[in-house]
This record gives structure tokens, C-alpha cells and sequence, in this order.
């Protein structure tokens, strides 16, 4: 595996550290991380302790403060990524019997020069 595609998974890994915690402080308990389905990964599965219902997050992680960097971290989510995401949702629902859900995302800005993290938590459907 070369350097970059390892530094590509330690920005992408820190993205999903940085985002449970967000969660976690915003009432959310983490019910999996990187749960594996057929139709690929799930990065967060998690539970609104408020309203029970399961949000299954994926994260986005880009490099650079927000406004400072060319890509926002919601264009690495293309329509294929989307629709595989949807139907690995699906089926994790299904064989969890969990009824009421959606599918979120967390966008993370890492400004590894200013040690800092800007966040933000979206629904996608």
C-alpha cells in the first residue's frame, strides 16, 4: 500500500473519530463503527438517544479550513457511492429489524495546520 493511499485512510479514519464524538455530544449513542454489508461499508451507525431513531452517517473528511479548500467534503459523495450506500443501509435494517432510520452524513474540514476541525451534520434523505 503506498504512502498516499495510507495517508488517504489515517485522514479518513480521523474524519470518523472526529465525527462519533460529535455525535456522542450531540445526544447520539454509537450503536457500530464500520459495519460491513454487502453492498459495502457503513462508517457510523448510530441512535438519536432522544428519538430512537437510527441515523446511519456516512462521513466525508477533506484536508484544509473550511472555505479554504477547493473541494467540499459532500463532493466525494457521487450518485454511484449514494445509491451503493442506500442499499447497504437497507439491508442493514433489515437484518437488524430496525424500522425507523435515515441516512445521514457528517462533513469534516480538518485544518491540520491550525490543529482544528470544523463539522457539519446533515440529513440525506
Amino acid at each position: 500500500m503506498g504512502k498516499k493511499y495510507t495517508k488517504h485512510l489515517q485522514i479518513g479514519q480521523m474524519g470518523e473519530n472526529i465525527a462519533c464524538e460529535f455525535l456522542k455530544n450531540k445526544g447520539f449513542l454509537i450503536v457500530e463503527t464500520n459495519a460491513r454489508q454487502k453492498w459495502g461499508g457503513l462508517d457510523i451507525v448510530s441512535k438519536n438517544k432522544k428519538t430512537g431513531i437510527t441515523h446511519i452517517v456516512e462521513v466525508k473528511t477533506v484536508r484544509g479550513a473550511k472555505g479554504a479548500t477547493l473541494v467540499s467534503p459532500s463532493e466525494n459523495l457521487t450518485r454511484a457511492k449514494l445509491e451503493k450506500l442506500e442499499r447497504a443501509a437497507i439491508l442493514y435494517c433489515q437484518e437488524n429489524c430496525i424500522q425507523d432510520w435515515q441516512l445521514d452524513m457528517v462533513l469534516v474540514w480538518l485544518d491540520e495546520d491550525n490543529r482544528k476541525a470544523e463539522i457539519r451534520h446533515e440529513q440525506i434523505f
